[in-house]
């Protein structure tokens, strides 16, 4: 059995249960630099620092501007918890585009 070639992404802000993708790779601002997240990655977690966080999916590469907060990463699975999340040259609607579970919190 090989390591996976996607892991799932959850990112949930304050105000919305967040974003939710089978993603090939993750770059997110940690508060000691930027990390990169491929399947099958070790356990960490860390605090996250405003910036951009990528990640590449079906062949493309997207980014959203996140707030301080944390990042719990498996092999399986990243849950990114942040004060904040917007699209970068994109709306929200632009952000929903891309084919990816995206909820407001009522």
């Amino acid at each position: 059995m090989g390591l996976p070639d996607k892991i799932h992404l959850e990112l949930v802000t304050p105000i919305m249960m967040g974003l939710h993708l089978d993603v090939v790779s993750i770059i997110a601002p940690t508060t000691e630099g930027y990390v990169g997240i491929l399947p099958g990655h070790t356990f960490y977690i860390t605090s996250l620092a405003e910036g951009k966080l990528a990640v590449r999916f079906e062949g493309q590469l997207k980014a959203v501007r996140v707030g301080p907060g944390y990042m719990e990463v498996n092999p399986d699975y990243v849950v990114v918890v942040t004060e904040m999340m917007e699209g970068i040259g994109e709306t929200i609607k632009e952000v929903q585009a891309w084919g990816i579970k995206y909820e407001e919190k009522m």
